[in-house]
């Protein structure tokens, strides 16, 4: 123990140099800190006050409001959209016309097939046949893509464009 008072006494300048040392260091160290502790202060000083010196605290509770309000119609909209896709699927979809001849040598192709089908590939095939003296008109049911009756040449060919046709994406 007297050995380590011993170096102690024979090197205590450079103790009391080391000392100093670190007590500058760390003076400097807390003046920087207090210079960007008033540096934060006045941002936050500045971010309490707003815009136009509105209070921080109404402005939240507005934006508060505002997204409740925003939920609220976003639930409207999601219902509503629900009720479109249950309509929309529905709704005819695919469509084709074929026009034709129903009476060759008495005219153009005055007549047609056209075909309506839903997403769930169900509809009818409407059939007009035009002639001088009278109009034709022809219903047949289309279920699962299959007709209910057997179709003619036109009506078939309506049926297989529609048949291609892209129904919309729900």
């Amino acid at each position: 123990m007297e050995t380590i008072i011993n170096i102690i006494e024979n090197n205590i300048v450079y103790f009391w140099a080391v000392t100093a040392l670190l007590v500058i260091i760390l003076l400097i160290l807390v003046i920087i800190l207090l210079i960007k502790n008033k540096q934060l202060a006045r941002k936050y000083d500045r971010f309490l006050r707003g815009k136009d010196a509105e209070n921080l605290e109404d402005s939240f509770f507005e934006a508060y409001e505002i997204i409740k309000q925003l939920q609220q119609e976003d639930k409207v909209n999601k219902q509503d959209i629900a009720a479109l896709k249950s309509v929309m699927a529905k709704t005819y979809q695919r469509m084709a016309v074929v026009r034709y001849n129903a009476f060759p040598g008495m005219g153009g192709n005055a007549s047609c097939a056209v075909a309506l089908l839903t997403q769930s590939l169900d509809g009818l095939v409407l059939n007009i046949v035009h002639s001088r003296e009278s109009c034709y008109f022809y219903v047949k049911t289309v279920h699962n893509a299959k007709p209910d009756i057997l179709l003619g040449k036109e009506e078939q060919q309506a049926l297989d464009e529609a048949l291609k046709e892209k129904p919309i994406k729900l």
